[in-house]
């Protein structure tokens, strides 16, 4: 009966928020696969790449760490973490394909779910994360694989590896680093805890990576492959789809306030959430910026649309001042404006139709 409930629930909330949503474009291109081909090869997989390294990295670290906790340690382990959560604030904008398909996943929701709970349903988890995990702890349950391959999506990923990292759980949740420590020392369940998350991540991270490059849901070939060749199952056009998952990051970025929510235990929000924005300037600027093909920039010069492209530009600056100065309502206006850039100049500069009527006046 659970398992009808949970799998009930997802279905709900994929039918409010869209899981999955990046295939239903009725819109369409001009400029295909070889802006596609680079925006994916010398962007997107990259950005998959850099992901994996850091879950990994994190996994390898949490083992060191608790064959013999030091402070040294915990500094590394709480900056692998805020990497990671930077990284997968870039990984973010490609929420499609890997990231929210069930098929062949073995898993009851979509695998973004478990790596950040946040982007569900914007949701403020940290409360319910902070009380299973101190339940847990001075608990008596096996803290195995298997344990934490079966909880729930929002009591794994990065909040709860953030909570473990940057809070005691004696204290209720204060964050003195030599108390910090001293709970690792002197709590093998603590470090069940950072390792089993760990491992839980890397092996997510894996997961996409594999997808992306190898092999995807059963089908013989590489995701990669299948949505440059436009063969991916539910998607029509895979540059109009590409479009509208960047877009649909910035529309929750600024809608669910999430700078505001993101890594509320180390204080590392507003720089979790520059990783969308780099990410984005990365993937419009090319990595090839002196050829149309290697470049949305350069293919909205070649069209006539450079106050658009100056547009979106300062747009970007904009959202990056916010974030050096810690500028909660300076940064979503920017989030807003990006949005926008992502559903008109960026479209319309590129001569493509996404397909979708937006009606939220932005």
């Amino acid at each position: 009966m659970k398992v009808l409930q949970k799998v009930f629930l997802i279905m709900l909330l994929c039918s409010l928020f869209a899981c999955g949503g990046s295939g239903g474009s009725g819109g369409g291109s001009k400029y295909d696969k070889a802006l596609l081909a680079a925006m994916v090869d010398n962007v997107l997989l990259p950005s998959v790449a850099q992901f994996k390294a850091a879950a990994e990295s994190l996994d390898t670290q949490a083992g060191s760490f608790c064959a013999a906790p030091d402070m040294a340690g915990l500094t590394g382990l709480q900056t692998s973490w805020e990497n990671a959560s930077k990284r997968w604030h870039a990984l973010a904008l490609y929420n499609f394909g890997p990231l929210d398909t069930l098929e062949h996943t073995g898993l009851i929701a979509p695998r973004y779910f478990f790596i950040d709970a946040l982007r569900v349903r914007g949701l403020d988890y940290s409360g319910s994360v902070q009380d299973s995990i101190n339940s847990s702890l001075g608990g008596t349950e096996t803290l195995d694989s298997d344990y934490f391959r079966t909880k729930n999506f929002d009591e794994v990923g990065l909040l709860p590896l953030e909570y473990v990292l940057f809070r005691e759980y004696l204290q209720d949740g204060g964050s003195d680093a030599a108390d910090m420590l001293a709970e690792f020392q002197n709590n093998d369940r603590k470090c069940a805890w950072l390792q089993g998350l760990t491992a839980q991540l890397a092996s997510h991270a894996q997961a996409l990576d594999s997808a992306w490059n190898v092999q995807f849901a059963g089908s013989g070939k590489s995701y990669r492959d299948l949505f440059v060749n436009a063969e991916a199952e539910g998607i029509s056009d895979p540059l109009v789809a590409l479009i509208v998952s960047v877009q649909a990051q910035f529309d929750y970025l600024k809608k669910r306030n999430a700078v505001s929510l993101v890594a509320p235990f180390s204080g590392y929000n507003f720089a979790s959430v520059a990783g969308s924005v780099d990410q984005l300037e990365t993937l419009l600027q090319g990595s090839d910026t002196g050829t149309v093909a290697g470049s949305v920039f350069a293919h909205m010069n070649a069209n006539g649309a450079s106050n658009a492209v100056d547009q979106v530009k300062d747009n970007i600056a904009s959202a990056r001042t916010a974030i050096q100065n810690g500028q909660e309502g300076m940064l979503n206006d920017a989030f807003g404006m990006l949005d926008g850039n992502l559903k008109r100049e960026i479209p319309n500069g590129l001569d493509i139709n996404l397909g979708i009527n937006f009606t939220d006046g932005d």
